[in-house]
């Protein structure tokens, strides 16, 4: 018997050491044989001697061993060959199918159906990887899974272009997710407003998501020519944004010139903070903090732009000491400054009358500074 009740792996002491004992005297008792020497068919029985056991080499013990196992093995590997085979020519036909029969946009609904679709389809991307997200920042644990997905299509020499907005610049996590990408070999680049999430893989099948309420849908487009709109679209968008390289600051001048500029923009048509924020994907706090500097800016940068900023929200006060209005014969005082303020466009502050101390802005009023402030024609190319 064995000592232990596995040696699958070797032989145990008892069978060494009876092994040993057959080797060295040429055979050895039949009684109590441990069983790993049978299995391996180290011993065998001797002819003409009953109750003896003779050793047999390693060598051809092995052989009689391994040659069954060896025998099912190469029949196992022709039958995988043979598998391989008539799926490779089963996917030919099913991808013929897919392209000549089925429809040319698929509706993908589940978010783990949407991963795995599009992950399948990512890593058969052979030439060019595009990517629009909007937005601003996102959670750690998706950067790092995103990353190692980035990082293994480039490997493949995959170019792999990705289109954000602005706000990603202002996020710290985000900001170094771009910059690692960018120093692996990929490009990333920053825009003010942009559409909706986007994938285009070898400009051949594209991801989009279906809106808004169904936020675990997406639409698989295969329709060459909606994917070359598609392709069109992120072109133009791309020609216009500007890149983002490690060696330079997470916010250079360029970049929060046009944040700003959309913010002014977006204040002019007479959007709240709040949609500001969600249509630039920043944080309110943050488009207060800009609207602050835009319109410190406006008092500081153009006179005309100072006498405009209203110190109440719908009244703009001129700072400069009013000039006599134009006497005109048989009109009243009232109406002389009426008819001053229709020729300026300025309501002239009365000398003699007094007012009440400025109350502090907040950015309510600031906002409304600044689009009182852009109706002058002085400060148009602010917000062109």
């Amino acid at each position: 018997m064995c000592d232990s009740g596995d040696c699958g792996t070797g032989l145990c002491k008892a069978g060494r050491q009876r092994y040993r004992e057959a080797v060295e005297t040429c055979s050895t008792s039949d009684v109590d044989v441990p069983h790993c020497l049978i299995r391996f068919g180290l011993l065998e029985a001797c002819a003409g001697y009953p109750g003896r056991m003779a050793s047999v080499t390693p060598a051809v013990a092995s052989g009689r061993v391994l040659l069954p196992l060896e025998r099912q093995t190469t029949l196992l590997r022709r039958q995988t060959q043979s598998l391989n085979s008539a799926f490779e020519s089963i996917e030919a036909l099913y991808a013929d199918a897919r392209k000549q029969r089925l429809p040319n946009v698929t509706v993908l609904r589940g978010h783990a159906t949407i991963s795995r679709t599009i992950d399948a389809t990512v890593d058969a991307c052979e030439q060019e990887l595009i990517t629009a997200q909007p937005g601003g920042r996102r959670p750690r644990e998706i950067l790092d899974a995103v990353l190692e997905r980035t990082l293994e299509v480039l490997s493949r020499g995959v170019r792999q272009r990705t289109l954000c907005q602005h706000a990603v610049r202002f996020d710290a996590p985000t900001f170094g997710h771009a910059t690692q990408v960018v120093e692996a070999g990929g490009e990333v680049r920053t825009v003010d407003e942009m559409f909706d999430r986007l994938v285009i893989c070898d400009r051949a099948v594209a991801y989009i998501p279906t809106g808004p309420e169904c936020a675990d849908e997406a639409l698989e487009i295969r329709h060459p020519a909606i994917v070359r709109f598609l392709t069109n679209v992120f072109e133009q968008a791309w020609g216009r944004a500007i890149p983002i390289r490690p060696e330079n600051d997470r916010r250079p001048l360029d970049d929060m010139s046009d944040l700003e500029r959309r913010i002014v923009r977006l204040l002019v048509e007479g959007h709240t903070e709040d949609k500001i924020a969600r249509s630039t994907g920043i944080g309110r706090r943050t488009v207060a903090e800009h609207v602050g500097r835009i319109s410190k800016r406006l008092g500081s940068t153009s006179r005309t732009a100072a006498s405009a900023v209203s110190v109440t929200p719908h009244t703009a006060v001129c700072t400069r000491r009013p000039r006599r209005a134009r006497a005109v014969s048989g009109m009243p005082p009232g109406c002389r400054r009426r008819a001053r303020r229709a020729r300026t466009g300025v309501r002239v502050a009365q000398p003699a009358r007094r007012t009440r101390p400025a109350r502090p802005q907040v950015a309510g009023s600031r906002a409304r500074s600044i689009r009182s402030s852009l109706a002058s024609s002085a400060i148009t190319s602010i917000s062109a």
